[in-house]
C-alpha cells in the first residue's frame, strides 16, 4: 500500500485547523509565508504552530 504525498492545499487546511484549535486566527499571507519559509515541510510547520489549548 502506498501513501500519496500531502499537497499544499491539505497543508493549508492543517495549518488553519491547528490555529483554530488554539483559538487563534491566521491571515492568508501568513500561511503563504510559513509555507514558503519552511519549504512546505509539514513536520517543521507543525512544530512552529501553537498547540491546541
Amino acid at each position: 500500500m502506498s501513501l500519496e504525498a500531502i499537497g499544499e492545499h491539505q497543508i493549508r487546511e492543517l495549518i488553519e485547523a491547528r490555529v483554530r484549535e488554539a483559538d487563534m486566527q491566521i491571515e492568508p499571507q501568513a500561511v503563504n509565508a510559513l509555507l514558503q519559509r519552511t519549504g512546505s515541510d509539514l513536520s517543521l510547520i507543525m512544530s512552529e504552530l501553537p498547540n491546541s489549548r
